[in-house]
Order: structure tokens, then sequence, then C-alpha cells
């Protein structure tokens, strides 16, 4: 039986979406090499030249001119070509935009498909490990993983790892906020790109119930404030407009409330006790922070953008400096996340827009409804400030960002959700 190269290779593209987001062994091994860098790279080229017509050109564009930001960001700061010059970033953002690309071009109904599908593959065969894990214990499945000495130290096999210390499903990946990447991304693909899906209700909802499950499983802070976003997403988008109405005042009266909470009551209100204590554990006898927490370490990597915004908005303080720093603070090497803001302190303001604006005008063109495009920004700021420069232009807000919607029911107030549904449908089978 002949190999349909092209759905194959669509296949292979997304594989590589999901992997690259940030698996174990992809981490560990290829992340850092050139090599593997130079081989995903050069089969994207050739499926690219195989089935299109050639690399756009604003793709061309985009790439002369983020590596002239990271020059001139590091000649301005002093830095050599041996020295935190950082290049290999942005070598891995091109190829992560350049691999969405090609496979949204060649086939963009295959490429959502393949990529969720992927996704809620891996997700339940973590749900039945961290569910045996839960239950009967680690030992129980010990002898199939074999120990990695790299990042917390990870037990790993191809179908899920998990770290020493650490109880919190990690899936394929090397951190559980990696993890959530793409479960929510997949969740938002099925909840507001649901005409590019052939699949029944009932496959159709035990996907999501996957997804939702491996989220909650994942134990990550910032996926479980992507699911509360994608939640009140969900109802502003499917609600009438009385309905949304009403939502909108209750949360407005919620903030309201919360905001004259703390200044009033200041270390004795809600936010201080349930948000800021947890995240930057700030002493009532103190206004320092602990910046050892996970929210701590964010905090710093805020404050280091702070700086550079003062010193030189344009460019940065450099990747030499902002890492001396975080050795001072941690230890060398250590991973504050904040990626945002990272590349604001080492790389600058310019740099940092020339990088993330493709994705953000994607998502603005592309978008079927207000609510739709908000809840993708809300998301993706939510991620990027807190997991690591790899996750501005990750594959899975590329791929987010480059789906086409279709208009939703928000904003035609005659329409139910069984309308729109019905239309879709219509529209699939013609």
């Amino acid at each position: 039986m002949l190999v349909d190269t092209e759905k194959a290779s669509v296949g292979v593209l997304a594989f590589l979406m999901v992997i690259l987001t940030g698996a174990v062994y992809w981490s560990a091994y290829g992340f850092e090499s050139y090599a593997a860098l130079l081989a995903v790279f050069g089969f994207t080229v050739l499926v690219c030249c195989a089935f299109l017509k050639g690399i756009p050109r604003w793709y061309l564009i985009y790439v002369i001119v983020t590596a002239a930001c990271y020059f001139i960001s590091a000649f301005m700061n002093g830095i050599g070509l041996s020295e935190g010059l950082n290049i290999k970033t942005a070598f891995q953002i091109d190829i992560y935009l350049l691999i969405v690309l090609t496979a949204y071009a060649i086939d963009k109904r295959r490429t959502i498909n393949y990529f969720v599908n992927i996704v809620v593959f891996v997700s339940a065969i973590s749900l039945v490990f961290y569910t045996i894990q839960t239950v009967l214990g680690r030992e129980s499945v010990s002898s199939l993983f074999s120990y990695l000495n790299w990042g917390r130290g990870h037990y790993v096999n191809l179908l899920y790892t998990y770290a020493a210390n650490d109880t919190r499903n990690y899936s394929i990946f090397y951190e559980p906020g990696v993890f959530q990447i793409v479960t929510t991304a997949s969740l938002y693909l099925l909840i507001f790109a649901k005409q590019y899906f052939n699949m029944g209700s009932k496959r159709y909802g035990i996907s999501v119930v996957v997804l939702i499950a491996s989220v909650l499983t994942c134990g990550s802070t910032t996926g479980y404030l992507n699911m509360l976003i994608l939640l009140i997403g969900v109802l502003f988008l499917r609600r009438k407009s009385k309905t949304q109405t009403r939502l909108i005042w209750l949360f407005a009266a919620v903030v309201i409330f919360l905001v004259y909470d703390y200044m009033v009551n200041g270390d004795a209100s809600v936010i201080n006790t349930y948000v800021i204590e947890k995240m930057f554990d700030i002493s009532s006898d103190s206004s320092d922070v602990y910046y050892q927490s996970s929210g701590g370490a964010r905090y710093f990597m805020f404050n280091m953008a702070i700086t550079a915004l003062k010193e030189n908005p344009f460019f940065g303080i450099g990747n030499t400096r902002v890492s001396a720093a975080i050795g001072e603070t941690f230890f060398s090497g250590f991973g504050t996340g904040n990626g945002l803001c990272a590349m604001i302190a080492s790389k600058g303001l310019i740099t940092t827009i020339a990088t993330i604006s493709p994705i953000i005008y994607m998502a603005y063109r592309n978008r079927g409804s207000a609510v739709q495009f908000w809840t993708f920004i809300l998301i993706y700021f939510n991620t990027v400030v807190a997991q690591s420069t790899n996750s501005l232009m990750c594959c899975a807000f590329v791929l987010l960002a480059i789906t086409e919607y279709e208009e939703t029911a928000e904003t035609e107030e005659d329409e139910t959700v069984d309308t729109v549904i019905l239309k879709t449908q219509s529209w699939i089978q013609e």
C-alpha cells in the first residue's frame, strides 16, 4: 500500500508541534543541540518546498528582523558571539513558526485534528499512569521507567514521565506548566474551532473530559487559571446577551469588592491572604519577597524587566547580566519562568515586540469574535508570564493564532446556540 506522503508529512509536523513544546527527551537531548534543531528545520523546509510554493516571504522577513534585534541587543550590551548572544532561542522560535505555517498551509483541518488527537492520546496515557501510581504507589510501575539525571530528576519512558520529588501529572513533558500548554490549546480548539472536527458527540465529550482531567491532575497554577479563563470565555460566548450582561456586572462587582477589601484590610485581605502570600510568600513584618517560591521567581524576573526598561528599554541589559543576577539570587542555570519579562530584560522591548507581534496579529486577523480573541490573549499572556521564553512562540500558541475561526453567537442577538451549530454542520456538509 502506497504511503500518502502529504498526510504523513502533516502527521510528523503535528507530532513535532507537541514534542517541541517540551517533551522530556527532546528538552534533555534535542533542545540544546544545533544538530537536532537543524534536522528538524531541514525536514520542515523540505516538506514546505515539496507541497507548497515555497517559504512565505513574510516569514523570511520575520527571521531577518528578529535575528537583527538579537545581534543589536548583544552588541549594545557588549556581549560577544561566544557569550550570551542566545541566538539559539531565535532559531528555535523560527522553527516553531515554520512548522505550524507549513502544516497548516498543506491541510489545516488535518493539522488541527492530528494535533488535538496526539494531545488527547498522551493525556489519556498519562491519566492511566497517574491513577496507577496514585492508587498502587510508584513502586508498582517503577520497573517500566529509567532514571534521567536532568532537570528535576525524571523517571521516563516514551509514554510518561514523573519527577523524583513531585506527585503531579507530567505526561511526557518536563514540567506540568508545559503539559498544560498543549492541553489548554487542545481544549481551546475543541471549544472555539469545533467546525474543523468530524468526531461524534461521544468522542468529542470524552476528549474534553480527558483534557480537563489532565489539566486538573497536572497541578499547574497556570493551567488552573487558563481553565478559569476558558470557562469565562465559554460563558460569555454561549449565553444570551442578558446573561452576559449579568455575568459582566457580577465579575465587576467581585473585582471591586476585592480591590476595596485590599485597600481597607491590607495584610488581612482576601487577595493578600490567598494570592500574594501563597505566590510570593511576603512576610507580614516585611515587604520583602521570598524569591525561592515559584511566584517569587516570576516576580524577580518582573523586577529585572523594570530595571532593563529604566536603563535600556529598547534593547535590554543583556543576557549575561540577567543570568548573573539569577545566579546570585538563586543558582546558575535556575529557571525563573516569566519568559515575557525575561526577554524584555535581556533583549528589550523592540526585540520582544518583533518576536511576538505575528502571533498577536494572526490571532486578531483570524478571530471569530471578540470573546474568542480576548480569551486567547488572556491565556497567552497568563502562560508566557509564568513559563519560559520557549513559550512565547511555541507551536501550540502559533496554531491557535493561525486558525481561522467562524463568527460566533454572542454577536447575534436573535440566534440560539442550536442555530449556530446547525449552520456549522450545514457548512461542513457543503
